[in-house]
């Protein structure tokens, strides 16, 4: 394990708690995401992102947010939606923390060109989880989402991640 994966807190968290399959494939496949995650706005919407973005990438994550109208606490459904609708971005899923809890939380967020952009913005600031980039396997666990309201990949248990482990 190389130092950067030493010291993200996510993973060290995510060794340290309860056993699961989900939790294993992110320690076994994830990496980390947005070391230096920050705050920003982008048409008076709150985003998180780990690095400037050209004024290319903003006026997508402009026209995704104007196109898809992502709603607060529904990570999993943003995150797949705009993947499967915006090839650019990849979706991530995985775990992710905020400074002041030590505490893991499910969570998907975007990435774009390598770097995060979470669109349903939870104050989190450090990252881990596999990104996947598929548009085949995309599509199929978007539709099972509007199918079944199930909106993940790893942690789905309509299908239990089957075509991916």
């Amino acid at each position: 394990m190389d130092s950067k994966e030493q010291n993200n807190r996510v993973l060290r968290n995510l060794k340290d708690g309860f056993d699961s399959e989900q939790r294993q494939s992110v320690i076994d496949k994830g990496e980390p995401y947005g070391e230096t995650a920050v705050d920003t706005v982008i048409c008076d919407r709150p985003i998180r992102v780990s690095e400037d973005l050209s004024s290319e990438q903003l006026n997508l994550v402009r026209r995704v947010i104007q196109d898809t109208n992502p709603i607060i606490k529904h990570c999993f459904r943003n995150s797949l939606e705009v993947s499967n609708l915006y090839p650019e971005f990849s979706y991530v899923e995985g775990f992710a923390m905020m400074d002041d809890v030590e505490i893991v939380f499910e969570h998907a967020w975007l990435s774009l060109d390598g770097i995060l952009v979470d669109l349903t913005i939870d104050g989190f600031d450090d990252y881990y989880g596999i990104q996947f980039s598929d548009p085949e396997l995309l599509s199929t666990y978007y539709e099972i989402g509007v199918e079944a309201d199930t909106w993940r990949i790893l942690g789905n248990h309509q299908q239990r991640y089957e075509d991916i482990t």
